[in-house]
C-alpha cells in the first residue's frame, strides 16, 4: 500500500513537473505579444479584413483568451465594424491532439456583437466575400512551433480528426441586420445567450438558448432547449418559446435536413395566448405544423377565443418570399351569437337584437393582402329583430353562403357571390365593402330574391303578424343598397304576383303590378324617412268596410314621400272600374293611397258632414254606388292639383279641379260639379237645376282650411234659369202677350 501510495505521488509530482515546464515554455517561447501579433497577421491574411484585440493570453492550463476582439467591414475599419467581442476563450486539451482528437474543454464568447447587411440589390450580404473560395478553410499552422488548426488548406487533404466541445457558451450577443434593399427589413437581435455541452460532429449534444429581438412585424423573445444532432443534420427541440406583448407560442417536435438547401420541421405548436386588435378576446390553441421554409402543412387546428372554438386544416406556400400564400378550411362550433359579437367587437344597427347560435365554415386562400374566402354562416336557430319591421325567429330555416375577396389587407371586400336563405325567401347577391375608418365603411351592394310566397314572408314581420292579415300570391324584391353601412341608400323594385291580402275589415285580391322605391337612408324610422317611389299597380277586386271596387289601375311617380306627406312632389293617376264608396273620409284616414286618390270625394263628404251643404239637399255621400272613377293629380311640395276627378254612377256624378294641401293647414281651392239623378233633389232648386235629361247638376267652390272650408255654391247660372222661367211663365198669359205686342207695335 505504502509502495502504490509513492508511486502515485511521483506520477502526480512528475505531471505538475512537466505542466510547469509547459507553462514556461508557452511564457518564454510564446509570450503574450509574439501570440497577439501571430493572430492579428494571420486573421487579417485569412479573412482579407482588418483585425484589432486587446489583451491576449494563452496558457496550457486556461487556454487561449482574447479581449475586445474586432474584426473590420470589407476590406478596413474605415468601412465599419462587422464582429467584435469583449472577450473570447478558448482551451483545448492538449494529449488528446496526440490522437487525432480535438477536444475543446472549453470556448466561450461575451458580448458579440456582429453587423450584418443586405445590399440594395436584396442578393449580397456583407459577409459574402467570407463564404468564397476556402469556405471549410478554419486556419493553417503558420509557424514551425504553432499550430493553430488541423483543418486543411484548400486543395490539401483533410487528417482524419474527430472534434468535440464540453462546454460553448454564449454570452450577452447582439446582431444587427441592415436591410437597404427595398424591403427595409431592419432587425436587431439582442441579449443572445447560448450554452452548448459535449458537443460534437458524431453524436447528439444538448443546447440551450434565448434571445430579443425587434423588428418591423416582430418585437419580444426567444428561448429554446433541445438537442443537436450534426451527423443526422437534425433537431430534436424539447421546448421552444416565442413571446412578446402580443402572443406566446411554444413549440416541440423535429427539425431535420438541417445539412440540405431547404431544412424540414414537424412542429406541435401550442397558442398559449394571442392578442389580436379586431379580437376582444385572447386566442388560445394548438396546431400541427410539417414541411419546409417554401411549404408548410398545418392539421389538427383548435382555437378557442371564449366560448367560441375553431377548428381546421390547411397550408402556406412561399414562406420565404413577401407574400406566402395560405389555403386553408376553417369550421367553428355552434356558438352563441353574443359572444361572436363580443369577441369581435361588432355594433349591430339601431333597433337590432341578435341571439341564440350560430355555426360558421369557410375555405380561404390567399395572401395577407389578397384572401378569398368561400364561407356558409348557419342561422337556424338565430333570432333576428329589427324593430316592427322585421323578424327572424329561431328555428327557421336559414343559412347565408358568400365567396368573396379581402384586398387591401382587409380594407377593401368584393363580394363575388351571395346566397343566402330566410324561411321560404332565398336571395342572391354581390356587392363591395370598403372601410373609411376604423369604425365606418361604404357599402354598395345588389340583391335579389327569387318568387316567394307572400304568405310565408308575411311570418317575418312582426307588423303583418299582429295585423292578422291572411296574404297570398308571390312576391319578388330586387334591391340595391350604397352609401355609408349605418346610413344607406335603397333602390328596389317590389313584383307582386297574383297577390291579394285579407283583414278583419278588408279583402284585396288580384294585386299585379310592380313598385320601385328609393329612400335615402333605408334604416331610418319611418318619421326620418324620404321615399320616392313609382310604379303601376293593377287590382283586380276591393272589398272593405268603406269601399267595394273592381279592376282599378294605380299609376304613379312621386318623390319626397314622408310620413305626413309634406314634401311630396310628382305626378299621380286613378282609373276604377264599378264600384260602391261608403265613408270616403274613414278609408282616407286608414290608408294613404286612398286619402290622396280620394281626396275630392273626402272632401266633398267633409263639408256635407258639417252640414255646409243642407241647403243644396245633396243625397247622402256615405254610400255612393258607381260605375267608373277616374283621377289625375299632380303634386309639389305637399300640394295637390287636382288635374280631374271624375266619378260617374247613377245617382250622382261627380267632376272636380283645383288644388289641396295635403298638410298643415291642408288650404283648399277646388271647384266641383255634382250631377244627381232626377228627383234626389226637390223643390224649386231641383227644378232650376235640372238639366234637358231631368238630371240636377250643382256647381260650387271649396275654399280656405280642410279643417273649417267656405262652401259657395255657383248660383249665377240658377239665377240665369229662374229668370227664364219666370219669364216663360209669364209669356204664357195671354192678356200680357197681347199687352207687350201693342207696346212694340
Amino acid at each position: 500500500m505504502k509502495k502504490t501510495l509513492k508511486i502515485f505521488v511521483v506520477l502526480l509530482g512528475s505531471l505538475a513537473a512537466v505542466v510547469l515546464l509547459a507553462v514556461v515554455a508557452i511564457k518564454m517561447y510564446f509570450p503574450p505579444q509574439k501570440v497577439k501579433a501571430i493572430l492579428i497577421e494571420e486573421l487579417t491574411r485569412r479573412l482579407h479584413r482588418e483585425v484589432r484585440m486587446g489583451d491576449v493570453s494563452l496558457s496550457p492550463l486556461s487556454g487561449l483568451s482574447i479581449s475586445n476582439l474586432q474584426v473590420s467591414e470589407a476590406s478596413t475599419f474605415a468601412q465599419g465594424t462587422f464582429l467584435s467581442a469583449k472577450r473570447f476563450s478558448l482551451f483545448v486539451a492538449l494529449r488528446p491532439l496526440l490522437e487525432k482528437r480535438i477536444v475543446v474543454n472549453s470556448v466561450t464568447v461575451e458580448e458579440p456583437a456582429v453587423v450584418v447587411i443586405r445590399q440594395a440589390d436584396g442578393k449580397t450580404f456583407n459577409f459574402a466575400d467570407l463564404m468564397a473560395g476556402t469556405t471549410a478553410q478554419v486556419a493553417q499552422a503558420t509557424r514551425e512551433n504553432f499550430a493553430v488548426s488541423a483543418l486543411p488548406v484548400k486543395g490539401q487533404t483533410a487528417p482524419e480528426m474527430t472534434l468535440s466541445i464540453a462546454q460553448a457558451q454564449v454570452r450577452n450577443g447582439s446582431v444587427r441586420f441592415v436591410d437597404r434593399s427595398p424591403a427595409k427589413s431592419n432587425a436587431d437581435i439582442t441579449a443572445l445567450n447560448l450554452k452548448v455541452e459535449n458537443a460534437g460532429l458524431e453524436k447528439p449534444f444538448p443546447f440551450e438558448g434565448d434571445l430579443k429581438a425587434k423588428a418591423a412585424a416582430f418585437t419580444g423573445s426567444v428561448k429554446a432547449k433541445g438537442v443537436l444532432d450534426w451527423a443526422k443534420g437534425s433537431l430534436k427541440l424539447q421546448s421552444a418559446t416565442v413571446g412578446s406583448k402580443d402572443f406566446t407560442i411554444s413549440a416541440e417536435g423535429v427539425v431535420g435536413d438541417l445539412k440540405a438547401a431547404l431544412p424540414s420541421a414537424a412542429l406541435d405548436v401550442t397558442i398559449q395566448e394571442f392578442h389580436h386588435p379586431a379580437v376582444k378576446t385572447p386566442i388560445k390553441g394548438t396546431v400541427h405544423v410539417e414541411g419546409t421554409p417554401q411549404e408548410i402543412s398545418f392539421k389538427d387546428l383548435k382555437l378557442a377565443l371564449g366560448a367560441l372554438q375553431l377548428a381546421g386544416h390547411g397550408r402556406v406556400q412561399g414562406l420565404s418570399t413577401p407574400a406566402p400564400q395560405l389555403s386553408a378550411h376553417l369550421e367553428t362550433n355552434e356558438v352563441p351569437v353574443q359572444e361572436v359579437l363580443t369577441i369581435t367587437g361588432t355594433k349591430l344597427p339601431p333597433d337590432t337584437k341578435l341571439s341564440g347560435n350560430t355555426q360558421v365554415a369557410a375555405d380561404v386562400s390567399g395572401t395577407v393582402q389578397t384572401v378569398q374566402v368561400a364561407a356558409k354562416i348557419q342561422g337556424q336557430y338565430l333570432d333576428i329583430t329589427k324593430g316592427t319591421v322585421f323578424k327572424k325567429p329561431a328555428g327557421m330555416a336559414c343559412d347565408l353562403q358568400i365567396i368573396a375577396k379581402i384586398l387591401q389587407g382587409g380594407a377593401f371586400s368584393q363580394v363575388d357571390s351571395l346566397q343566402a336563405r330566410i324561411g321560404p325567401v332565398r336571395v342572391a347577391g354581390a356587392g363591395t365593402y370598403k372601410k373609411i375608418n376604423a369604425k365606418a365603411a361604404d357599402i354598395d351592394f345588389k340583391i335579389k330574391t327569387t318568387p316567394f310566397p307572400l304568405a310565408d314572408a308575411a311570418k317575418l314581420s312582426p307588423a303583418a303578424a299582429a295585423s292578422q292579415a291572411a296574404l297570398k300570391g308571390q312576391g319578388a324584391l330586387e334591391l340595391a343598397l350604397q352609401g355609408h353601412d349605418d346610413t344607406p341608400a335603397a333602390d328596389g323594385v317590389l313584383t307582386l304576383q297574383q297577390a291579394g291580402i285579407k283583414t278583419a275589415d278588408a279583402d284585396v285580391s288580384g294585386l299585379e303590378g310592380k313598385i320601385a322605391f328609393q329612400t335615402p337612408n333605408a334604416l331610418a324610422d319611418v318619421l326620418h324617412r324620404t321615399l320616392k317611389t313609382s310604379g303601376q299597380l293593377k287590382v283586380g277586386a276591393i272589398q272593405q268596410t268603406y269601399y267595394r271596387g273592381q279592376n282599378a289601375v294605380l299609376q304613379w311617380n312621386v318623390t319626397d314621400v314622408t310620413e305626413d306627406l309634406s314634401r311630396i312632389s310628382g305626378t299621380a293617376s286613378l282609373t276604377q272600374g264599378p264600384g260602391n264608396l261608403l265613408n270616403a273620409e274613414r278609408l282616407a284616414s286608414q290608408f294613404t293611397v286612398a286619402r290622396l286618390m280620394l281626396q275630392p270625394l273626402t272632401l266633398l263628404e267633409r263639408v256635407q258632414s258639417k252640414g255646409l251643404l243642407k241647403n243644396v239637399g245633396l243625397p247622402s255621400l256615405n254610400n255612393i254606388p258607381f260605375t267608373s272613377l277616374k283621377g289625375n293629380y299632380k303634386l309639389r311640395q305637399g300640394l295637390m292639383e287636382i288635374v280631374f276627378f271624375d266619378l260617374a254612377g247613377g245617382d250622382i256624378q261627380l267632376h272636380t279641379q283645383g288644388t289641396a294641401g295635403l298638410a298643415g293647414d291642408q288650404m283648399l281651392d277646388l271647384q266641383q260639379t255634382v250631377s244627381v239623378a232626377p228627383g234626389l233633389i226637390r223643390g224649386t232648386l231641383g227644378q232650376l237645376a235640372q238639366d234637358a235629361s231631368g238630371r240636377v247638376g250643382l256647381k260650387f267652390s271649396i275654399t280656405g282650411p280642410a279643417a273649417n272650408p267656405q262652401v259657395k255654391l255657383q248660383a249665377r247660372e240658377l239665377a240665369e234659369k229662374a229668370v227664364k222661367s219666370l219669364t216663360d211663365e209669364i209669356l204664357k198669359n195671354p192678356n200680357v202677350k197681347d199687352a207687350l205686342k201693342g207696346i212694340f207695335r
